[in-house]
């Protein structure tokens, strides 16, 4: 995401003079006046506002201007600026220093991951925002300008939290389902366009009894385009347990191809125990020919269950409905020879499909051949 900064400063004059009159060949340098020990400008800070909070992330320096160590913690000034006190500006756009508010300063020490966590208050009015950071030496004096490196959030009411969620495991997946709302409407000078999305967090909390032959992930996020209320999630091991929250993403185009993402505060966390008690589905196709001296070739279609174990052949010679089981254990490819056919008897065949959790499909519709 792009952000907007501040046009840095000039160089100042003096230190121009200084640099030249340094130059001479076959002359002694001037010695170097002593280092202000000025911390290095934050270079990676990023915002993200959930709800009612903005948190801002960014890595700690650890050299000085002059690229000298940065000893002890560094004070961090973390400032805010609203985005309507400057794009409201007509003939002079200049920034105005003065609307700058400082509302924390903080300790950091050098090369740390810093953070910090600031509590908006109650705003009517969509808005954009700018958060910068600036570092101070022991005198308090920094190096650039305040919105140098500034990122971009939005005020404005917090994203409403998804309501009336519920989980459940179904044969499809673990279906779930929340009060789905209408696309926001920002009508505003800086907010071009809104669109939402549903972020679905998916915690493991308990494998299937049976150890999964690959690695599963303990967290995995789902994004859904858009807020359709209802997704399913056909990724879940089957006869594990899992917690689900959801939370509703807005993402606004301020210009110049920069996206703003606002996040709701997430769901209740709801678990649900996916109990495979759902059996594969009816195999199809199946065709019966004679392939040799009493022998009998079955094949069909195969299944495409992920949990699907194999399948089991069964046969009659009375009627469809009386049927005795050829296979003592499940076999894993959609074919089959029936060697113990015996001569001048009509058979009947079907097919059933069983997974990992033995449960069994009703069997296939029969197939009928008579041994000459």
């Amino acid at each position: 995401m792009m952000s907007r900064s501040a046009t840095a400063s000039s160089i100042p004059a003096a230190l121009i003079v200084a640099l030249l009159a340094s130059i001479g060949c076959g002359q002694p340098s001037i010695p170097l006046p002593p280092s202000l020990n000025l911390p290095r400008p934050v270079e990676n800070l990023t915002a993200q506002r959930t709800g009612d909070t903005v948190t801002l992330h960014w890595t700690m320096p650890k050299e000085t201007t002059d690229k000298l160590p940065l000893k002890g913690p560094v004070q961090a000034e973390i400032w805010f600026y609203d985005i309507r006190q400057f794009y409201g500006c007509h003939s002079d756009c200049s920034y105005d220093l003065h609307s700058l508010r400082r509302i924390a300063v903080q300790s950091f020490a050098p090369a740390s991951q810093a953070s910090f966590t600031y509590t908006l208050p109650a705003q009517a009015n969509y808005a954009g925002q700018f958060w910068s950071v600036r570092l101070l030496n022991k005198a308090g004096r920094f190096a650039g300008i305040p919105l140098v490196g500034s990122v971009e959030t939005i005020g404005g009411p917090a994203v409403p939290t998804p309501a009336a969620v519920t989980v459940t495991s179904t044969a499809a997946g673990v279906h779930l389902t929340w009060a789905a709302q209408p696309n926001l409407n920002m009508p505003d000078d800086i907010i071009k366009s809104t669109t939402q999305s549903i972020l679905v967090h998916r915690s493991l909390i308990a494998l299937p009894p049976t150890k999964p032959a690959k690695p599963v992930p303990t967290d995995m996020d789902l994004v859904i385009n858009g807020d359709p209320g209802t997704a399913i999630d056909n990724t879940a091991l089957w006869n594990a347990q899992y917690s689900y929250s959801i939370q509703r993403i807005y993402t606004s185009y301020v210009g110049n191809d920069t996206y703003i993402k606002t996040n709701s505060l997430p769901s209740v966390s709801i678990t649900v125990a996916t109990k495979d008690i759902y059996p594969p589905a009816v195999p199809t196709g199946l065709a019966v020919v004679l392939a040799a001296t009493n022998t009998i070739e079955l094949s069909w279609l195969p299944n495409t269950e992920p949990d699907l174990t194999g399948y089991i052949v069964y046969r009659s010679t009375a009627t469809s409905t009386h049927l005795t089981r050829l296979t003592t254990a499940p076999i894993t490819v959609p074919s089959f020879q029936d060697a113990t056919a015996a001569p001048a008897t009509q058979y009947f065949y079907c097919i059933s499909a069983i997974d990992t959790s033995d449960n069994e499909s009703p069997c296939s519709a029969s197939e009928t051949i008579t041994l000459p």
